[in-house]
């Protein structure tokens, strides 16, 4: 399939007429970023193909004309259903992308959906594919904050210990015993031996001390977990020493988290090989799709399945899989689930821009305005939220009558405040209802819509906004997330928050790490919480309910959210 052409004619649709559109050489060398000379080679190909008659313009900038031989809607669909006998789901997805009517796909939206799911390849692999809404970010450890990036990481890798979030406790990983000294400043690993990593060799000390004093470096996002590092010394093969400045009972959590996955050192970090010792192995990395396969020498348990196809299809309208209203049966292929309060959402103030949000009142208008009852009920968002976590939460009531006379105590003069959002559907509904319910007020809010692929690991947030609506999905160390929320460097405490703030943020989160017992920990934890909301430095508004389509053949781990569901022992039953 020759996808310029079909990008030319979704270019021009709006502007078509009886298939006749006029343009201009320039767009074409945006559009399809070459040369005007190659502009005009491309369009003489296309005619005599007889796809399309070329006609020139007279003189430089003027307009040329394109008449083309047959209606673009009846193009695709022939395109589509080609592509769909062959399986050629990169052909499909191409053509998803388009901006051109979804109704198009009418026709044939049962058969696109049936390519995602569960498959069988020719030669009996069984094979998932998921669909993303968004490109990968970033699957570099040291990098990444992002819930959908950490998961992909937890397939890839093995870290030293495992957190039980039944138990709260740690459990052996790639190490099989650890020991700890009374005053926590010693942590000693010691290494299952013969553990592979993805390019054939076997894991030692060495790879562990390379890992550890590579996430210490500045700039990564678990750099805060490991500051107390004195030395990292490999005992011998199999045994390596954590030598801490401050005893630190948290460090165990530390090393079970995906940031602190085990690297080779003999190997500088690629994103597009990620090379490490976990159950699956990257076959392919673009823009469009990511692919893993099953690491055959894997120490533990081998997966299930075969291979796992992450595919990319930025169209928030399309329904690629579809849900009916009737009851599920046997005969269904997806089944659509729920998973409750997945995470907290959130907005937060940027305090590094001199401006009204700097003003107590003005918060506290904000916090009145954002009324969680309301917003829930309106925008099926999920539980209310006033905590972090969704069993601490409670409905705090809002007094919107004290909105304006907040405003005007913060001296608000109805100059605009940019409220940052992320430019997929959802998100554009929760900024656009704040807009609508500040405007009742007579408060004046601009959206800003930015794209977490573009800006979450630069500083786009910090320089073009006075608040942000954000979402954190915590792993499953609860504790850890809660920290890594108050302390990583890419998430929006650590970003939003003036050196003061911060300053008595990292005290307190200091002291809730250095506690070695669990209770007083949570006693710690409500003292940040009742800190951060008493000052409105964020106004916390739901828990969200998450729904997806789930194939009926796929069993599920302990109800596991299929989005995030186990791969490593995840598996299909066969429709015989």
């Amino acid at each position: 399939m020759d996808f310029s052409y079909y990008q030319l004619r979704a270019y021009l649709l709006k502007r078509e007429e009886a298939q006749h559109a006029v343009f201009k050489l320039t767009e074409l060398e945006e559009l399809w970023r070459c040369t005007v000379k190659q502009c005009k080679r491309r369009l003489k190909q296309y005619q005599e193909l007889g796809r399309l008659e070329y006609i020139p313009g007279r003189g430089r900038g003027n307009y040329s004309e394109l008449i083309f031989q047959q209606a673009f809607q009846q193009e695709i669909q022939r395109v589509v259903e080609k592509a769909l006998k062959e399986d050629s789901l990169t052909e499909v997805i191409e053509l998803l992308q388009l901006d051109i009517p979804k109704e198009w796909f009418e026709e044939v939206f049962t058969e696109i959906q049936g390519m995602f799911g569960v498959k069988q390849s020719p030669d009996n692999q069984e094979i998932l594919r998921y669909i993303l809404r968004r490109p990968i970010t970033s699957l570099d450890p040291l990098q990444t904050a992002v819930s959908r990036e950490a998961f992909l990481i937890h397939q890839l890798g093995d870290t030293l210990l495992v957190h039980d979030a039944a138990t709260h406790r740690l459990k052996a990983g790639l190490a099989h015993h650890w020991r700890v000294s009374e005053d926590y400043c010693c942590w000693t690993f010691f290494l299952r031996k013969g553990v592979r990593f993805h390019h054939g060799r076997t894991m030692t000390s060495e790879d562990v001390r390379h890992t550890l004093m590579r996430a210490k470096m500045a700039g990564s996002v678990v750099s805060w977990q490991l500051q107390n590092i004195v030395a990292v010394r490999c005992i011998d093969t199999y045994t390596v020493a954590v030598e801490l400045r401050k005893g630190e009972p948290f460090f165990g959590h530390y090393v079970s988290t995906g940031n602190l996955t085990i690297l080779p050192h003999d190997l500088p970090f690629e994103e597009q090989k990620w090379v490490s010792t976990g159950p699956f192995r990257i076959k392919e990395f673009s823009d469009q799709k990511v692919i893993l396969e099953v690491f055959e020498e894997y120490y533990g348990k081998r997966p299930l399945m075969d291979r796992i196809e992450f595919w990319v299809i930025e169209s928030q309208e399309l329904p690629v899989t579809v849900s009916t209203e009737r009851a599920f049966s046997k005969e269904d292929s997806y089944v659509e689930k729920y998973k409750k309060n997945t995470g907290v959402e959130f907005l937060i103030f940027n305090f590094r821009r001199q401006n009204i949000v700097q003003h107590p009142d003005f918060r506290e208008a904000i916090y009145h305005l954002l009324d969680p009852v309301l917003m829930t009920e309106e925008l099926e968002m999920g539980k209310v939220a006033s905590r972090y976590y969704p069993e601490k939460s409670c409905i705090e009531p809002r007094m919107p009558e004290k909105i304006r006379r907040l405003l005007k105590k913060a001296d608000y003069q109805g100059e605009s405040i940019v409220l940052g959002s992320f430019n997929y559907l959802e998100a554009r509904k929760k900024a656009q209802w704040v807009k609508n319910r500040a405007s009742e007020f007579g408060l004046n809010i601009e959206i800003k819509e930015l794209a977490i692929v573009d800006s979450f690991y630069t500083k786009e947030f910090e320089k073009q906004t006075d608040m942000m609506m954000m979402g954190d999905i915590p792993a499953t160390d609860k504790e850890l997330a809660f920290l890594d929320f108050c302390c990583n460097p890419n998430l929006l405490c650590q970003r939003f928050f003036s050196a003061e703030i911060l300053e008595e943020l990292d005290k307190k989160a200091e002291k809730m790490k250095f506690d070695p017992n669990y209770e007083q920990r949570q006693i710690e934890y409500e003292q940040i919480e009742r800190w951060l909301t008493e000052n409105n430095y964020l106004v916390y508004v739901s828990h969200p309910i998450k729904k997806e389509l789930v194939h009926s053949t796929i069993e599920q781990q302990n109800g596991a959210f299929f989005s995030y569901l186990n791969l490593r022992t995840a598996w299909a039953e066969k429709d015989y």
